[in-house]
């Protein structure tokens, strides 16, 4: 798998290298203060389908743009920010055990865990790639999976590998465990295409595209998302994406819905390269509508409350994939200028 942004990327033989930094200090990582956005919108009646997760945005760009200001490597620079978010993510996992069985086997699991991070801290070796694999194993102790973060019973499986291949991109593509869970339509369309993708740790079972999927599989769920967006790294992309932020904001509130939902659907869940290799035509597959009615069955009918009919759907996504393209069509204009 080839980097969007190679020069930001590490291989572990350049992990040796006396240029790379070996720590942060927590001076250095300047962070914006917290963004009142989400509550901001919820005033104006989107729910936390939309929202959830949208104050840590600013934070999370400025992290990723830092990242690669000070040339961290993913494999040994110490990096305070997410040593600080340690003691949450514990009690996040401390708080969901209690109502699970076996609860004495995940106690010594999570205790584990728990003397490694401190470790980590004291050794100042909270690394990017720690973090990661941190979390992926703070997951586990929630699902049947609980046993095997312990080195003897770890499994170098598929999951594993990916996991190591999309650390490497880093600073380039940025993951970031979140214990917010599944975040919002609104927040995912502002970080996805800039390539910073949240690994969220949920408490429970959860239903994900029609299956029902524990913590550990929707973690993984997440790096799947992050393993197959490639498409948003170029500078027209980029323009793209700016241009449709902007234009979001001042749109009505049905129509940013309907604008959000399709742009959510196009590069998070179908990972389709829409604007391709030219501006010049509308993409077609727009007019195609049975995919994206079929994401809308699958993931959305709980939150926005699809009518019966199959034939009402299918105009409410057909009124939601002409809202787009009007959009698109304005920013095509301004781009091709």
């Amino acid at each position: 798998m080839s980097s969007p942004c190679e020069e930001d990327g590490f291989t572990e033989e350049q992990s040796t290298l006396k240029a790379v930094r070996t720590r942060t200090n927590p001076g250095e990582l300047t962070l914006p203060e917290k963004s009142r956005r989400e509550e901001s919108l919820q005033k104006k009646g989107y729910s936390p389908f939309w929202t959830r997760g949208l104050n840590e945005v600013n934070k999370w760009l400025a992290l990723k743009e830092q990242f690669i200001r000070l040339k961290a490597n993913p494999h040994i620079t110490h990096i305070d920010y997410f040593a600080d978010q340690i003691p949450t993510h514990i009690e996040f996992i401390k708080t969901a055990m209690t109502s699970l069985p076996h609860r004495s086997e995940r106690q010594k699991a999570l205790e584990h865990l728990e003397k490694k991070a401190k470790e980590a801290i004291n050794n100042r070796k909270v690394t990017y790639e720690w973090w990661i694999k941190f979390n992926h194993n703070l997951s586990k102790i929630l699902s049947d999976s609980y046993s095997q973060i312990f080195p003897d019973k770890a499994p170098i499986d598929e999951a594993s590998m990916l996991i190591d291949s999309l650390i490497s991109l880093f600073p380039g593509k940025v993951l970031m465990p979140t214990t917010q869970g599944g975040l919002g339509i609104i927040t995912l369309n502002r970080i996805h295409p800039l390539n910073i993708h949240p690994l969220g740790l949920i408490k429970t079972d959860q239903l994900t595209h029609n299956r029902t999927v524990s913590p550990e599989g929707f973690f993984l769920h997440d790096i799947g998302h992050a393993n197959r967006s490639d498409h948003f790294s170029s500078p027209t992309h980029k323009k793209f994406h700016d241009l449709l932020m902007e234009k979001i904001e001042g749109l009505p509130t049905e129509k940013r819905q309907n604008v959000e939902l399709i742009y959510f659907v196009l590069i998070h869940e179908l990972n389709i390269d829409f604007i391709a290799q030219s501006l010049h035509t509308l993409p077609s597959y727009i007019t195609q509508l049975d995919s994206i009615i079929n994401i809308y069955y699958r993931d959305f009918n709980s939150f926005i409350h699809l009518p019966s009919s199959y034939r009402q759907v299918r105009g409410e996504v057909e009124k939601a994939a002409h809202d787009f393209k009007e959009v698109f069509s304005q920013i095509r204009e301004e781009i091709t200028e």
